[in-house]
C-alpha cells in the first residue's frame, strides 16, 4: 500500500499551527480547477470526512463543485483519486489511508464513487491476477482539466450500427486492459444499448438474446464482436473469458457449451466449429442465421482496404466475343443473370424460396477459347469488379498456411461483397489443380493438404452468396462434389465457321471478305486466341512497313498451326484434331 503524507500531516508541531494552516487553505482563492483540487486534497487529507473538511462555503470547494457539478464529498474523492492514480490505479485502501478512515467507511460511501463512475470522471481498473480493483481518471478528463475546460462526458449515442460496434469494441479493449471490471463493463454496455435502442443492431441483438442470462448474453456479444472485427471466425470459452471476473464462470460456460446445454447452442446462436466435417475441439462459431440477422448488408471489418483486391470494370478493355450456337444459349443466360438489376432480383427470389443465393459457374475449354476473356467482358457489361485468385500464391511451404490462405480468399470476398454496390466476381482462373478429384487414403502431408484445401473450397461454395467463376482445361478430371456445386457448366469449344469469320473480321477489319473466307475454311481448328496471335503478328508487320496479304497471313497460320500440332501430343487437357 502506498501511504502519502499530504496536507494537515505536513504540519509537524502543535495543534495551533495545524489549525492556522487549515484556515489559510480554507480561505485561499483558487486560480483554476487544478489549484482548487490541490487545496481540497490538502484540506481533506486525514479529515475522516468531518464536516469542517467538506464545507461547501470554502472557496476551493465552491469553485470545484461549480465546475464539476459535484458535491463536496465527491469533489474530495475525485481529488484523492486523481492524486493517487498518477503511478497506477487508486485502490480503495489508498482512499481510506488518505482520509484516515476504515475500508468499511469507503464502502459506505460507494454511492458517491459510483456517481463519479457514472459521470465518467473516473473509471474502474481491475487486476485479474490478484483481484484488486482500483480507480483511474481517464486521459480525456485530465486533458480537459489541463486546458481549463469544462469536462462533459459524452453520451454513447450513435447514428449507425458501425459506430456503436466500434464503441463496444473499445469497451472490450478497456476490459482486456483491466480498465473496467465485469460490473462496470456490463453497466456501460447496458447504457449504450439503452441509448441506441433504435439502431438495427440493438433491435436484432435484443431479439436473439431475450432468453439468455447475463453470462450467456455477454459471451455471445464477445463472439459477435470477434467476428465483426474479423479477428477470428471461431471462438473458445477461454477467448470469451476475458470479460468475466472469475474462473468459475468460464468453467461453467465451457461445460454448458460442450454438453450442448447452453442456450447459445439450443437457440441456434452458436454451433460447433467444423473443418472437413469434423468438430474442432471446444471452438464455436456464429450460425448462419445470426450472421444474416445481425450483419446482413453491414460492414464487417477486415485488415486493410478490400479495394486493392479488386479489378475495376473500368480498367477492362472492351472486346467483342463470338460463341458457337451450342454455347450461346447458356452464355446469354449468364449475361442476362449478371445484369445488375436482374441479379439482385433473382437473389431475392432465391432467398424467399429458401434456396442458396450464390451463383457458381464453371467455364471449361482448351487454351484460347475465351474463358478468361468471357469473364472480363461479363464483368464489364454488368459493371462488376473482379477479384482474381492467383492459386500459385495461395500455396505455402508451411503446414496449414495454404489452407488458411484459401479460407482468407473467401473471407476477403465476403467483405468485398458487403462493401460493393454490385456483387463482384470471384475468379479462380486455371483452377485445374483445386477442383480435380480428391486423393483417396491420402498419406503424404502434401496430399492431405490438397484434400483439405478442396474441402475448404467446397464448404465455402455450399454457403456462397455472390458470383464465383472457375476456368479449367481439365473438366474430365473434376471431382463430383465440385460438379454438383457449379450451377452453370459451360464448355467453350473452338469457334465454328461463322464464329471464326466474325473473329477474323473483328481482329483484322482491313482484309477482304474473300480472304476471311479462305482463312476461316483452311484453318478450321484455330481458337480465338490463335487468331489473335496471327493478327498481332500482322499488325507488327504493318508497323514495320511490311505489306499484309493472304500469302503472309497463310504463312503465319501455318506456323501457328504447326505449333499447335506439335504441342497437341504433350498437352494436358482437351485435344482438338
Amino acid at each position: 500500500m502506498r501511504r502519502r503524507n499530504i496536507g494537515l500531516r505536513e504540519i509537524n508541531g502543535n495543534e495551533e499551527e495545524r489549525k492556522s494552516y487549515l484556515q489559510k487553505l480554507k480561505v485561499k482563492q483558487p486560480e483554476n480547477l487544478f489549484d482548487a483540487l490541490e487545496i481540497v486534497l490538502k484540506i481533506s487529507a486525514g479529515s475522516q470526512f468531518v464536516a469542517e473538511a467538506l464545507e461547501a462555503s470554502v472557496p476551493a470547494y465552491e469553485y470545484a463543485c461549480e465546475k464539476l457539478k459535484l458535491t463536496p464529498l465527491q469533489v474530495a474523492l475525485f481529488a484523492a483519486i486523481l492524486e493517487n492514480c498518477q503511478n497506477g490505479s487508486c485502490e480503495p485502501s489508498e482512499l481510506a489511508d488518505h482520509f484516515n478512515v476504515s475500508n468499511m467507511k469507503i464502502m459506505a460511501i460507494s454511492k458517491d464513487t459510483d456517481e463519479l463512475l457514472h459521470r465518467r470522471y473516473v473509471t474502474k481498473s481491475f487486476r485479474k491476477f490478484d483481484g484488486d480493483m482500483g480507480y483511474l481518471v481517464p486521459k480525456n478528463v485530465v486533458n480537459a482539466l489541463k486546458e481549463k475546460e469544462k469536462f462533459v462526458a459524452e453520451k454513447p449515442e450513435f447514428k449507425t450500427d458501425e459506430k456503436l460496434l466500434d464503441y463496444i469494441d473499445d469497451l472490450f479493449c478497456q476490459r482486456d486492459d483491466d480498465y473496467l471490471d465485469e460490473s462496470s463493463l456490463t453497466y456501460e454496455l447496458n447504457n449504450a444499448f439503452k441509448l441506441n435502442h433504435k439502431l438495427n443492431f440493438v433491435k436484432e441483438f435484443g431479439k436473439l438474446t431475450k432468453n439468455l442470462n447475463a453470462v450467456e448474453k455477454l459471451a455471445f456479444l464477445v463472439s459477435v464482436m470477434l467476428f465483426y472485427q474479423k479477428k477470428c471466425e471461431a471462438v473458445t470459452p477461454k477467448m470469451m473469458g476475458f470479460v468475466f471476473d472469475g474462473h468459475s464462470t468460464v468453467n461453467a460456460l465451457t461445460h454448458a457449451l460442450a454438453d450442448g446445454n447452453s442456450k447459445l447452442i439450443k437457440l441456434d446462436l452458436l454451433e460447433p466449429s467444423c473443418v472437413n466435417g469434423q468438430a474442432v475441439g471446444d471452438e464455436y462459431a456464429l450460425t448462419k442465421m445470426v450472421k444474416q440477422q445481425l450483419f446482413a448488408g453491414k460492414v464487417v471489418r477486415t485488415s486493410g482496404n478490400v479495394s486493392r483486391y479488386l479489378k475495376s470494370p473500368d480498367s477492362i478493355e472492351y472486346k467483342e466475343l463470338y460463341y458457337n450456337e451450342t454455347e450461346k444459349v447458356q452464355v446469354d443466360t449468364i449475361r442476362e443473370l449478371l445484369r445488375a438489376d436482374r441479379f439482385k432480383e433473382v437473389q431475392a427470389q432465391l432467398v424467399e424460396a429458401k434456396q442458396r443465393p450464390g451463383v457458381c459457374i464453371l467455364l471449361s475449354g482448351g487454351p484460347g477459347t475465351g474463358k478468361t476473356e468471357s469473364v472480363k467482358q461479363w464483368a464489364k457489361e454488368s459493371n462488376r469488379s473482379i477479384m482474381q485468385v492467383d492459386i500459385a500464391q495461395l500455396r505455402d511451404k508451411y503446414v496449414g498456411e495454404s489452407e488458411k490462405n484459401v479460407q482468407e480468399v473467401f473471407d476477403i470476398y465476403r467483405q468485398c461483397l458487403r462493401d460493393c454496390d454490385q456483387a463482384p466476381i470471384l475468379l479462380f482462373n486455371e483452377a485445374d489443380a483445386i477442383i480435380n478429384k480428391r486423393m483417396v487414403n491420402a498419406a503424404r502431408s502434401v496430399d492431405k493438404s490438397e484434400n483439405t484445401i478442396q474441402n475448404i473450397i467446397l464448404q465455402n461454395m455450399e454457403d456462397f452468396e455472390g458470383i464465383m467463376i472457375a476456368t479449367t482445361n481439365l473438366v474430365c478430371n473434376m471431382d463430383d462434389a465440385f460438379e454438383r456445386r457449379f450451377l452453370f457448366k459451360v464448355e467453350l469449344d473452338k469457334p465454328c465457321l461463322d464464329a471464326r469469320k466474325s473473329i477474323w473480321h473483328s481482329m483484322m477489319p482491313d482484309i477482304s471478305e474473300k480472304d476471311v473466307n479462305v482463312l476461316a475454311h483452311e484453318f478450321d481448328g484455330f481458337s480465338g486466341g490463335q487468331i489473335e496471335n496471327i493478327a498481332r503478328k500482322a499488325f507488327i508487320d504493318k508497323i514495320m512497313g511490311r505489306g499484309i496479304d493472304l500469302t503472309s497471313l497463310r504463312k503465319y497460320c501455318q506456323q501457328e498451326h504447326f505449333s499447335s500440332k506439335k504441342s497437341a501430343h504433350s498437352a494436358i487437357g482437351f485435344r482438338y484434331e
